[in-house]
């Protein structure tokens, strides 16, 4: 495959980024059709198929209105964007994962995560964890949760997305404490995952 350029690459990736994560919060079609436009164009802009291909493929999900695919969509966008930030060029979309019944009894460990894509979103990451424990109100810290979400997703670190999980009791009714023992323990736990480069 061709390099992209390592300049347009350095401005556009957290950029993409960062909207797919929009995307993958969004609850309503007019702001996802938004995300979705503004990610069609900088895919078309950067020149990289796979990604004018996974948005073609997750709008399909907005005209569907199945928001759990959108969701999915926006966080393979976001994953994939890191992929071709950190090769420099376009990667190859990952195949459709097989029906659960068609895997294998014992699969392999998943490989461990990419050092520049934990080194992009960790602080992100931290933000979040930040907005989570501040907090003031369960609409602030829905909102936090749902990126922490999406930024765990992103990253395909199990350990970050389970205990993101453990927020949905924490919220209705609103546990202020709790939410913020859950954001200190998420910080910690991307903190290791950061330092020894797995999950």
């Amino acid at each position: 495959m061709t390099p992209l350029d390592r300049d347009l690459l350095d401005a556009f990736v957290p950029e993409f980024e960062a909207e797919a994560v929009r995307l993958a919060m969004v609850r309503d079609a007019p702001a996802a059709q938004r995300a979705l436009d503004q990610l069609r164009a900088m895919a078309a802009a950067l020149g990289a198929p796979s990604l004018v291909a996974l948005v073609e493929r997750t709008a399909q999900a907005l005209e569907a209105q199945d928001w759990p695919a959108l969701h999915a969509g926006a966080e393979a966008l976001a994953r994939q964007a890191l992929a071709i930030g950190a090769a420099g060029e376009d990667q190859p979309l990952a195949e459709a994962a097989p029906p659960a019944e068609a895997l294998m009894p014992e699969a392999p460990p998943p490989p461990d995560p990419d050092r520049e894509m934990l080194d992009a979103l960790a602080p992100e990451f931290a933000a979040a964890c930040d907005r989570l424990a501040g907090a003031a109100d369960p609409t602030a810290a829905g909102r936090a949760v749902d990126a922490l979400r999406a930024l765990a997703a992103a990253s395909g670190l199990a350990s970050l997305r389970l205990l993101a999980e453990r927020a949905a009791p924490l919220l209705d009714p609103f546990d202020v404490a709790g939410l913020g023992a859950l954001a200190a323990a998420l910080a910690a736990q991307a903190a290791r995952v950061v330092a020894h480069g797995a999950d």
